[in-house]
């Protein structure tokens, strides 16, 4: 007989299952802690199913705010399924008790990001997806920025995010009036976010991104033209990973929750 339990505390056993199926087995990932020690410390909960106390389908979701429009959001993701349980609907089972009590708490719309999109339009979910992405190259050599640049290693212990399953590291670059927080990827350096204005994250990019790097935006945003004015050329394009499912009657602007690639999970 299944059991659906919800806790606010991730236990160990959904863990290391994560981390076993997400990490492990496709040889990425650095250690539990730098990837999944936000789990610790997460504004959300858990949905879990056992057969007799063992674990067979888990996933979690975060807690989200749209400061702009005051409207409230979960992020679902790590989405496990026993590799021996799956192709008999344990997805759809975990989903509906973790909709059910999104609800409960007073959420107006849940959110995931998936290359799969077949398995939530079961349950409701449409893509959008607001997220832009592309190469970002130099078209001349950068100025001298000075010496007021530092780093340091992202992400912190306690950080309430992850690195990223596809990087292998994650940097802060700091000037006196931007932060640029990049990660290194096989494919090269990702710009994931970014503070201050855009002329001095365009000058703290000028002094410590490669001459190729990639750029996750928003539409939008404005950077991508001021990089383009200064010395880059700029190529994005349209991703389409994520999906949302309104849990009223109101189905929110594509732009109503502008989460960046550090907000995924």
């Amino acid at each position: 007989m299944l059991k659906v339990e919800t806790s606010e505390i991730c236990p160990h056993d959904f863990v290391s299952a994560a981390w076993t199926e997400f990490f492990v087995s496709r040889n990425r990932g650095v250690s539990i802690e730098t990837n999944l020690g936000w789990l610790r410390n997460m504004t959300g909960f858990y949905t879990g199913l056992r057969r007799h106390g063992r674990l067979i389908a888990g996933l979690v979701l975060r807690h989200l705010q749209d400061p702009m429009s005051l409207r409230q959001a979960g992020a679902i993701g790590l989405v496990w399924v026993a590799p021996q349980e799956r192709g008999q609907g344990y997805s759809s089972m975990l989903l509906e008790p973790t909709i059910a009590e999104a609800r409960r708490r007073g959420m107006n719309d849940l959110l995931l990001w998936t290359g799969k999109p077949a398995v939530y339009e079961k349950v409701g979910f449409k893509g959008a997806d607001n997220a832009l992405l592309g190469p970002v190259t130099a078209q001349h050599l950068a100025p001298e920025l000075g010496k007021e640049l530092s780093r340091e290693v992202w992400p912190g212990r306690g950080s309430a995010r992850g690195l990223p399953a596809f990087a292998s590291s994650g940097a802060r670059w700091i000037s006196a009036g931007a932060t640029a927080t990049t990660l290194e990827t096989a494919a090269g350096a990702v710009l994931a976010e970014w503070t201050g204005s855009d002329a001095d994250v365009a000058r703290l990019l000028d002094a410590c991104m490669p001459p190729v790097w990639s750029l996750n935006a928003l539409t939008g945003d404005t950077l991508p033209a001021t990089l383009v004015a200064s010395r880059w050329r700029v190529d994005l394009a349209p991703i389409q990973l994520r999906m949302v499912l309104p849990l009223g009657p109101e189905r929110p602007e594509v732009d109503a929750y502008r989460l960046r690639l550090l907000d995924r999970i």
